[in-house]
């Protein structure tokens, strides 16, 4: 394996290079480009078992490098391609885990076709590997949840027909659990890949969306989802629909309701999620707003051989915390994988000026069932109470960042030796150019 040094430039080169070639077909005004470049800092500690006895803490810089390019070929055609690094030089790593540098892997982030056709109600095609995100990602958002915020694409096929101010969106996605459809420069040792799902995973959904109705945006949907359990397939239908209103006069809000309902074996699969919000514009000045909101994801009931517990089908990703994904992944044995919660939430939200903000929230994690300990002793129904402050930066309109402390309160679903306050601190720097 060549020394770290050597890849590093050797990437660098052949981004230049990218990039060169990305400005001089600019100039038939057909081609697109850009490149961004993310710089993280995070520090863990004590997120999968609250317990300072043991140490868990880890610090690390993820860096995050992405060129893209797209062509039009005619107003109705066009393609688009995005390659992406992202490396992890690890600062602090416990239980004395080997972390030698490694430029991970460069992979295919994107790549598809799109086309248009006219006509009373325009359709739009997009196939190939892309990111979509329907709503607030409740439903629709992660396609790869085990590599983090590394990527977020599906691989599929988006058919979007519109007519006046409704939408209807028809869905095809195939997600593998590694890399198996597009070639990979791996920098890893051996045959390892980075893993993206927990089993390979196929889905077909339907999403309408209607802007017509007084200030409301409503959304209706359903999809069929098959998840690649051995030996039994999990089959998981989503049917849900989300109303929401942009703020006026001071006053914006937003709810989603789904149903679930399927088979794995001789068990029956169902669930239900959802989530209210509303946010208030306490004061023009400093843009000061206050949100306050409740989820629910309905748990497995241990009593019963059934699933009852919420699937997040694809939005396994860090929407209400940060920190929390980490110890669901201990939880649930998979990361991000939201499910038995019912948590309120408050949020305030303010700029100090046009480069600086504010955003606090405090957390009331709740669990619907409990859970069993090794001891043969239930848990109680209080996972905990988190508080996230984030100030946020904006530069120039090439450079963003952002500093997250993010800390948890460990209630009685956790037991007695459980019971140490866990931290996710990050800090951010994100710069992207496009053209």
């Amino acid at each position: 394996m060549q020394k770290p040094s050597t890849t590093r430039a050797g990437l660098f080169f052949c981004v230049l290079i990218l990039l060169g070639a990305c400005r001089l077909f600019a100039q038939q005004n057909k081609f697109s480009y850009g490149f961004s470049e993310r710089l993280r800092n995070t520090t863990l500690n004590n997120l999968f078992d609250y317990n300072s006895d043991n140490d868990d803490k880890s610090n690390f810089f993820r860096i995050r490098t992405s060129v893209w390019g797209g062509y039009a070929f005619n107003p109705n055609l066009s393609a688009y391609l995005k390659i992406t690094n992202e490396n992890r030089p690890y600062v602090i790593d416990y239980a004395g885990r080997d972390k030698d540098f490694n430029l991970h892997e460069i992979f295919v982030d994107n790549l598809y076709l799109k086309a248009s056709f006219g006509g009373k109600m325009p359709v739009t095609a997009v196939v190939g590997r892309q990111n979509i995100i329907m709503g607030e990602g409740f439903i629709l958002l992660e396609g790869g949840p085990w590599d983090g915020s590394r990527s977020i694409y599906h691989d599929a096929v988006r058919l979007t027909a519109r007519k006046g101010k409704t939408a209807v969106d028809v869905f095809g996605i195939y997600n593998t659990r590694d890399e198996s459809l597009f070639p990979v420069v791996s920098f890893l040792d051996g045959d390892q890949k980075q893993l993206m799902n927990t089993t390979d995973e196929k889905a077909a959904g339907l999403y309408v969306t209607h802007t017509g109705w007084s200030d409301l945006q409503v959304e209706g949907y359903y999809f069929h989802k098959q998840e690649d359990f051995k030996p039994d397939v999990l089959t998981v239908n989503t049917l849900g629909a989300r109303v929401s209103r942009k703020m006026k006069n001071r006053l914006a809000y937003a709810s989603e309701l789904a149903l679930q309902f399927g088979s794995q074996g001789d068990a029956s699969v169902s669930g239900l999620g959802g989530y209210a919000h509303a946010s208030y514009r306490l004061t023009p000045k400093y843009n000061t707003i206050l949100k306050a909101g409740v989820n629910y994801l309905s748990g497995d009931d241990p009593a019963t051989a059934d699933r009852e517990g919420w699937n997040p089908i694809f939005s396994r990703w860090p929407k209400w915390s940060e920190l929390y994904i980490y110890s669901l992944a201990v939880e649930t044995g998979q990361v991000a994988y939201w499910t038995n919660t019912l948590s309120p939430y408050v949020e305030l939200n303010l700029d100090f000026c046009k480069w600086a903000g504010l955003s606090a929230a405090y957390y009331r994690m709740g669990a619907l069932h409990r859970r069993s300990f090794r001891d043969g002793s239930e848990s109680g129904l209080l996972k905990g109470d988190e508080i996230q402050l984030m100030l946020k930066f904006k530069f120039n309109k090439y450079l963003t960042g952002h500093f997250l402390y993010n800390n948890f309160y460990p209630g009685d679903f956790y037991p007695p030796t459980s019971q140490d306050t866990g931290q996710f601190i990050r800090a951010e720097l994100f710069y992207q150019f496009s053209r």
